[in-house]
């Protein structure tokens, strides 16, 4: 199992564990939304990709960082 792999393994963990919290929390209550119900979902999906982009982008950061002290 390469990296890749994994991290699509993790990712889809992640989401689903959302998506079942948000029906969950959808179940629960009793006023449903025909538009904020299916977004919810959505951001569920989506929310993690924003994550690790975020800890990609700090990464590069760090290694141009470090590039850029290891000239001077």
């Amino acid at each position: 199992m390469d990296v890749f792999t994994l991290f699509i393994v993790l990712y889809l963990i992640v989401a689903a564990f959302a998506a079942c919290m948000t029906w969950l929390e959808q179940h629960e209550t009793t006023a449903r939304s025909r538009v904020f119900t299916p977004l919810a979902f959505l951001i569920c999906a989506l929310w993690p990709l924003a994550v690790m982009a975020m800890l990609i982008s700090m990464q590069l950061d760090r290694m141009t960082l470090a590039r850029r002290q290891a000239r001077v």
